[in-house]
């Protein structure tokens, strides 16, 4: 689909900035260099204490369409709303400060929403190592009536089979997508709620329940990077809390809605899904405390043999936990590339050039991500592990199948 006045249209690019000064410069340098130039690019300095703020000023005299807001710190949530206030485009898109994008992100999306409300595409998602995962809407690619049965049975739950850390038909990121200024405008004063996590999340949802057409395309233009720093990955003590208000936030929004009742089902299964998931993480409570969320789907193959067990995130938690408990399988070392990482559950966890020459049968991965499951593997034959000891199968998410299945 292409829209015949292509280039005259404004859009608003909107960057919530927050101590961000190791990543900054790549980030306004990818927008910047956009095939499609008519731009206004809207950086909000949040209250920054690094040189973040003096290098949104910079870059006011290097190219006249960026304009500085500099606030006190009030969260991404406000820093996005302060650059919503004074956006002029018809069109917005968002960038976080510490992620990049392709350069003809904004030409491709632009030439493709036509009259719809909305365009959402893929991203690339990157972890601590740096390995790449490509993220895309469960939805298949298309034109959707945002009023249909099918959307709305499908927006918070998707009925169908889908990848770990997504549960709606539609990616949660705002950043991979492009916005109906006015419908931005009218919806974001409903979400602009102090929540840490699930921001995003909150705003897509409100934002899609208002769309009459929505593009889904599974193009990937944006980098999302893994920053430790990020809020997302900080201790939240209020988590359950927030979870509350992102609650009250959507049940006001479903009021009334045609598909009122399978849209408010959807959003008790992703609450309890949520809150069961995420709870032990967000607080940082200990990991004693750490319930398996995961299972190897081919436990039977392990029965009676001695296992080494790769990774300790929240896969390698999972397994260790069901196989502590099951006589049948024997953990006889526990190896990590982290080393961060020497003790969980009171086992030492020691780094693979340390992996038992002899004394197992199996290596286990314990990773979501294939790609990153490669890699282990080739670092395993690295050190003369046989590729036949070496397993890995997708786990099986056992609160997916709790909560979500419809």
């Amino acid at each position: 689909m292409e829209n015949l006045t292509f280039g005259k249209e404004l859009l608003s690019i909107i960057v919530p900035v927050y101590n961000c000064e190791k990543y900054l410069e790549e980030c306004i340098d990818s927008i910047i260099r956009q095939t499609y130039e008519n731009l206004e690019i809207i950086l909000v300095d949040d209250g920054s204490t690094d040189s973040s703020g003096e290098i949104c000023d910079q870059y006011t005299y290097r190219d006249a369409r960026i304009k500085v807001i500099h606030k006190e710190n009030g969260g991404q949530q406000d820093a996005r709303s302060a650059g919503i206030a004074i956006s002029q485009g018809a069109f917005i898109g968002f960038v976080d400060s510490d992620d990049w994008i392709e350069s003809d992100m904004y030409e491709n999306l632009y030439k493709s929403i036509g009259q719809a409300d909305l365009i959402t595409s893929g991203l690339w998602q990157y972890d601590k190592n740096g390995a790449a995962q490509k993220i895309v809407d469960a939805l298949e690619t298309g034109i959707y009536d945002g009023q249909s049965k099918y959307f709305c049975n499908n927006l918070i739950v998707y009925m169908g089979q889908i990848g770990s850390g997504m549960l709606g038909g539609i990616v949660n990121s705002i950043s991979n997508k492009l916005f109906n200024a006015s419908i931005v405008k009218k919806i974001y004063p409903q979400v602009n709620v102090n929540i840490k996590n699930g921001e995003d999340l909150l705003f897509t949802i409100v934002y899609a329940l208002m769309c009459k057409q929505i593009i889904v395309t599974h193009e990937c233009y944006y980098h999302y990077r893994y920053n430790s720093v990020s809020m997302s990955y900080r201790k939240n003590l209020d988590y359950l809390s927030e979870m509350n208000i992102f609650y009250k936030v959507l049940d006001k929004a479903l009021v009334g809605h045609v598909f009122e009742e399978s849209l408010r089902d959807q959003l008790n299964r992703m609450l309890m899904y949520y809150v069961y998931t995420y709870t032990s993480s967000m607080m940082q409570m200990s990991t004693e405390l750490y319930y398996p969320q995961y299972i190897f789907p081919q436990n039977h193959l392990l029965y009676e043999k001695r296992i080494v067990l790769f990774g300790s995130g929240k896969v390698g938690k999972s397994y260790y936990l069901d196989w502590k408990y099951n006589a049948s399988i024997r953990v006889v070392q526990w190896i990590d590339s982290s080393s961060a990482m020497n003790e969980i559950f009171n086992c030492s966890i020691q780094e693979p050039k340390e992996i038992v020459r002899d004394g197992f049968d199996y290596v286990v991965c314990a990773v979501l991500n294939q790609q990153l499951a490669e890699d282990m593997k080739k670092q395993l034959i690295e050190y003369e592990i046989k590729e036949d000891m070496i397993l890995w199968e997708k786990p099986e998410d056992i609160f997916r199948k709790f909560f979500l299945t419809r």
